[in-house]
C-alpha cells in the first residue's frame, strides 16, 4: 500500500485555521473530480474579480470576441460578405473574452484546456502580437484552464503601467 501525503502539511507549513481543516475535511469526502468543481465554484468570481482589480478593466460588452479589435484601426469583419476575418480567434481559442482600459481593446483573454505553443507563437508574430500563458487567474475553471492574455506591445505596456498604478 502506498503511504498517503500527510493531510494539511502541503507548501511546508501547518494549516491551523479550523476552517481550512473543515474544508480539506469535506473536500476528502467527495471524488476527485467533485473536490475540483467545488474548488473551482470556490475560486472562480474571486480570481475573475482580482484580475478585474488589478488592472481596472471591463468586459467587452460586443456580442464577438475578435483578435483584430485589438489591432490599431481594425474592426472585427467576420460577418462582411466580402471575406473572412483575420485574425479572429487564436488557435486553440475556448472561454474568450476581449478587455477593455479607458473604453478601448487592450487584451483578449481565453481559457483552453490545453494549447499548442507554437501555433500560439506563429499566430501572434503574424499580427505582431504578444501572448502571455499562465495557470492563474483561470476564472472559468480554476486548477483545470490556461490563462492566455493575447495584446499588443503598446497594450502590455499600458497593463503594467496600469497595474503599477493600482500597487498589483
Amino acid at each position: 500500500m502506498i503511504e498517503a501525503a500527510p493531510r494539511h502539511k502541503f507548501a511546508g507549513r501547518d494549516h491551523d485555521n479550523p476552517l481550512f481543516k473543515k474544508a480539506v475535511d469535506a473536500l476528502d469526502n467527495l471524488s476527485v473530480a467533485m473536490a475540483g468543481m467545488a474548488y473551482a465554484a470556490a475560486t472562480a468570481n474571486r480570481f475573475y474579480q482580482d484580475w478585474i482589480t488589478t488592472y481596472g478593466l471591463t468586459p467587452s460588452t460586443k456580442s464577438e470576441e475578435c483578435v483584430r479589435r485589438l489591432l490599431p484601426g481594425k474592426r472585427c469583419t467576420r460577418y462582411n460578405p466580402k471575406g473572412r476575418c483575420a485574425p479572429h480567434h487564436p488557435p486553440g481559442n475556448d472561454h474568450a473574452t476581449l478587455w477593455l482600459l479607458r473604453g478601448k481593446p487592450i487584451v483578449y483573454v481565453y481559457q483552453p484546456y490545453g494549447v499548442q505553443a507554437d501555433l500560439l507563437h506563429k499566430f501572434c508574430a503574424e499580427w505582431g502580437l504578444m501572448y502571455r500563458i499562465s495557470t492563474s487567474p483561470g476564472w472559468h475553471y480554476p486548477s483545470s484552464v490556461l490563462h492566455i492574455e493575447i495584446t499588443t506591445p503598446e497594450g502590455r505596456e499600458l497593463l503594467r503601467e496600469e497595474r503599477k498604478k493600482r500597487g498589483s
